[in-house]
């Protein structure tokens, strides 16, 4: 109980070579009095340059996870997403916000801390993702303005507030497996690349 903020949890692991084994969870209960009002400390991220989408491409634009540790303990906060805002410079894209499972559902790029204060770290570097492990929150398309018209006005989009029972991400029990969320985006032409670019804001509670 050193975090009584948490939701209840249970989880049975093997940790020896039986191939069996059970577990009896009877009930649990979470109360609350007078209403319901969410701390936390928002955070917000956008990518520092924009990343060019072959044509036909998917990318993973932006992702963040939660670090391992924090203060030197175990990392037990979760992280909500509140809004996303997507860019296109060129070409009509189509942009997803997924909740992956794991670290490994992400391939490439590298990992950075987006601060001391912060419980979270970023990746707008990665190459890819596993395409049917993780889940959609929300999407839509960006259409970029005139183009071919002599207009160069970029498309952007500003998505809503998400609201939905799934919409966390948290760390495995050993607190070394961080659930992802990516910003995914398509180039709907097929033959000419496109720049784009998105932002992401959250909320850290612990």
């Amino acid at each position: 109980m050193t975090n009584p903020n948490l939701p209840v949890r249970c989880e049975i692991i093997n940790t020896s070579t039986a191939t069996t084994g059970s577990m009896e969870q009877i009930c649990s209960t979470v109360g609350s009095e007078g209403g319901y009002m969410e701390s936390g400390i928002a955070q917000s991220l956008s990518n520092p340059t924009l990343r060019s989408i072959a044509g036909g491409g998917t990318l993973p634009v932006m992702a963040i996870r939660l670090k391992n540790s924090y203060s030197g303990l175990p990392n037990r906060a979760f992280v909500r997403v509140t809004s996303v805002g997507a860019f296109t410079e060129d070409q009509t894209a189509q942009y997803q916000l997924i909740k992956l499972p794991a670290s490994s559902s992400l391939v490439g790029g590298s990992w950075v801390s987006v601060g001391n204060t912060s419980v979270v770290e970023y990746n707008i570097t990665a190459t890819s993702y596993g395409l049917d492990s993780g889940s959609s929150l929300l999407g839509g398309f960006i259409f970029a303005g005139g183009v071919g018209g002599g207009n160069n006005v970029a498309g952007q989009q500003q998505t809503p507030g998400i609201d939905t029972r799934v919409n966390f991400i948290a760390q495995n029990v050993q607190s070394n497996d961080s659930e992802i969320y990516v910003v995914a985006m398509k180039n709907m032409n097929a033959s000419t690349a496109t720049d784009v670019g998105c932002t992401m804001m959250w909320r850290e509670v612990y």
